[in-house]
């Protein structure tokens, strides 16, 4: 999908998001739901794109960003998404 050695550590954050979302929808998508994240810059194009409708300045940023929003307008009910450190992440 992406050349070797490119887009490796943001791309890969937004495409476990993907997968996390398209699993919780397979298993049915009731909100609420609160999606939590360790990536600073996933976590703030979300909340940016939610709180004041702009997209990732990156277009292959951009295009995960509508990928994961595709799917979060199928969750039924409300969604949050929040941050937490890699090392709260830990346990």
């Amino acid at each position: 999908m992406y050349p070797r050695g490119r887009f490796r550590n943001n791309v890969a954050e937004y495409l476990g998001l993907e997968a996390g979302l398209r699993a919780y929808l397979a298993a049915g998508g009731r909100g609420p739901l609160r999606i939590i994240g360790d990536s600073k810059v996933v976590i703030g194009h979300i909340e940016k794109r939610r709180d004041r409708g702009l997209w990732p300045d990156k277009p292959h940023l951009a295009a995960r960003c509508r990928a994961v929003f595709a799917l979060l307008d199928q969750v039924s009910g409300d969604w949050t998404i929040g941050w937490r450190s890699q090392e709260e992440n830990s346990s």
